[in-house]
């Protein structure tokens, strides 16, 4: 989209912009802890839902790598909040059993998101080349400002705070998750809960998951178009062809239930890994004269976040507390954050158009 010539930017700073987000998460992460359970969780989540929509809108009037620094830092600040903010959500609204399908539901919005960025992507190509990615930064950021200000108004964190329930419906909407035994409260701090969390074993293995998962993420969002134009597609079509991992990870969040389904949560995530391993063999061995196989290989690589579904139903079903869940959903973000800021960092100059090495 051009975006690289018209900052001056070298392959090293490129690498770093997909890194710089995640130092944000980390400065942010115990400030957006602190303040989720300080003030009104609905407020401070879509305010900065808010303040993160603005902050992808000033992208598109960087000229430098500086500038692009420092908001994608700040942009990394205001996420931050989101995934745990999300996750408490969920699990203060469904039940045990209703939680799968909705986490994946919300975790499959990636999906949908790849598509409608690359048709928008697509639409503004055809525009002036000086106002490609600016002018998608800036619709994005306005989109993104609008969805905060309609979270403010008619999100709620639980049923208890639903202004537009009854009292009656407020009673039946808690009666249904007073099995999760999870509770529904989260503005108490309670040490007794952070102990726990911190003795639990699987506290450490999520954040080890989530690091794992979060090298190759870190990557593929940062040079996706680029390998997928090494293929041999040109820019046009580059564009075009970022749809179609949306509409697969979508496909494969439903193929990932079903296996749950019929199986259980681990070896679904087990069979998302193994088709991300399929499609990084087809990469590195079918011949670059293959274009459509080897892109095929790259569509089944990136079915391996879906495994994360299962992880964060976990979190929302299977811990109780509000700290503990706060304490989980941290080893969550870092372990991701970690992943991620490393990811792009192995995409070296040296290893394009290729990056088998990575």
């Amino acid at each position: 989209m051009g975006i690289k010539e018209d900052t001056n930017l070298t392959a090293n700073q490129f690498s770093w912009l997909g890194s710089i987000v995640y130092f944000g998460y980390l400065a942010g992460e115990v400030p957006a802890n602190y303040m989720m359970q300080r003030f009104s969780l609905v407020k401070y989540f879509s305010c900065m839902c808010t303040i993160w929509g603005l902050v992808v809108a000033l992208h598109g009037v960087c000229h430098d790598f500086a500038g692009l620094a420092a908001v994608r830092f700040l942009l990394g600040f205001a996420e931050v909040s989101a995934a745990p903010a999300v996750i408490y959500i969920l699990g203060s609204w469904y039940t045990k059993a209703e939680q799968v399908s909705r986490v994946a539901i919300w975790y499959s919005s990636s999906g949908v998101a790849y598509i409608l960025g690359g048709f928008f992507a697509w639409c503004i190509y055809q525009a002036d080349n000086s106002f490609r990615w600016r002018g998608l930064f800036i619709f994005y950021g306005c989109l993104t400002v609008l969805t905060g200000i309609v979270l403010y108004f008619f999100l709620a964190v639980s049923p208890t705070e639903a202004r537009w329930l009854t009292e009656d419906e407020k009673v039946i909407a808690l009666e249904r998750v007073r099995a999760n035994k999870t509770g529904t409260e989260v503005w108490r701090f309670s040490w007794p809960q952070l102990k726990e969390a911190l003795l639990d074993i699987r506290l450490y293995i999520i954040f080890m998951l989530l690091v794992s998962t979060g090298l190759p993420n870190g990557g593929i969002t940062v040079f996706g178009p680029s390998i997928i134009s090494a293929f041999g597609f040109s820019t046009e079509q580059t564009t075009l062809l970022s749809m179609a991992p949306g509409v697969t990870a979508v496909i494969g969040t439903g193929v990932a239930l079903m296996v749950a389904k019929f199986t259980n949560r681990t070896i679904a995530g087990i069979w998302c890994l193994v088709l991300a391993c399929i499609g990084v063999t087809m990469m590195f061995t079918i011949p670059t004269s293959n274009a459509v196989a080897r892109y095929g290989g790259y569509i089944l690589t990136l079915q391996f976040p879906n495994c994360i579904i299962f992880v964060v139903t976990f979190m929302t079903a299977g811990v109780g507390g509000s700290t503990k869940k706060v304490a989980f959903g941290a080893a969550y973000q870092i372990g991701f954050t970690i992943g991620n800021i490393l990811g792009p960092q192995t995409f070296r100059k040296s290893d394009a158009p290729n990056y088998y090495a990575s």
